[in-house]
């Protein structure tokens, strides 16, 4: 019974797929600017349970904005929204100025690069692991992402450097496979780059080292400029650098402004988590 309901929805997924694809607008070029005006969204099936209640974010192109808040705030959800896996019930999610609703699934997914918690490997070498869906990508565009994300020297010192065999990757330090996901994720060169709290599993150091790829990763060399960077933050070394700050909580934008900003309001709701320590320095 358990594979019957699971093959179910893996179907409904197929036929929504097969139905969506290739329909709507393609940008010629995109410049990263995200903006959610008045969102207010239920997951199906729960109507009843608003996870997001009239939310207005403006991501700036080429800025980095971090979206902070407890469990249960509305930041995966946002997150979910830019990649097309849902629909808003009011409000609209915007991309460069063009409603989500508008655009081609297919190729706004090619304009996003992913890092989650918990990246997935699978059997094959490790250039395969980062070209997985580009197909045969230039081993010198390889190294290149690997360099930017910090993880070519760590490769090449493997058995066989970029040829070797990963099986899931569980051998690698939890840092180690974070940095190769952020160079699968360059490997795109997206002009957007989604982090669902990258660093929220590791130790400080391995933190450090990882933030600083992403630092690394935030210039795109076939733009000429600085992508857009949205980041769920885990911890205040991933937010203190970003132009923009949003709390949430329970569903709303509770405030927004720049570390500084936000810092200077005591009692402030990011105030209370640095304080509280649910807001961990590294």
């Amino acid at each position: 019974m358990e594979a019957l309901g699971a093959s179910e929805a893996v179907l409904r997924t197929l036929e929504a797929k097969k139905l969506r694809k290739g329909q709507g607008r393609q940008l010629e070029s995109v410049s990263g600017e995200v903006r959610f005006e008045g969102v207010t969204f239920s997951y199906p099936g729960r109507p009843e349970r608003q996870v997001l209640k009239d939310v207005t974010i403006h991501c700036r192109a080429g800025e980095t904005t971090a979206l902070v808040g407890t469990s249960g705030s509305g930041k995966s959800s946002l997150i979910n929204l830019i990649q097309g896996f849902y629909h808003v019930q009011s409000g609209q999610v915007l991309i460069d100025g063009v409603s989500l609703e508008d655009l081609d699934e297919e190729w706004l997914r090619g304009q996003l690069g992913i890092v989650g918690q918990e990246p997935r490997f699978f059997r094959g070498s490790v250039a395969e692991n980062l070209a997985w869906g580009l197909g045969a990508a230039k081993r010198e565009k390889l190294e290149e992402a690997a360099r930017t994300a910090h993880c070519h020297e760590f490769i090449t010192s493997l058995p066989r450097g970029y040829d070797t065999e990963m099986a899931d990757g569980k051998l690698l330090s939890g840092g180690q496979r974070q940095r190769l996901a952020i160079a699968r994720a360059l490997l795109r060169d997206p002009p957007v780059l989604i982090l669902d709290e990258p660093t929220s599993a590791l130790d400080p150091s391995t933190s450090r080292q990882v933030s600083l790829a992403l630092k690394e990763a935030q210039w795109s060399k076939r733009l000429g400029r600085r992508r857009t960077v949205i980041v769920i933050a885990h911890r205040l070394s991933t937010v203190k650098d970003a132009e923009q700050i949003v709390v949430l909580e329970n569903g709303v934008v509770a405030e927004k402004g720049t570390h500084e900003e936000l810092m200077s309001r005591p009692g402030g709701v990011l105030w209370r988590m640095v304080n509280d320590q649910q807001l961990p320095s590294a």
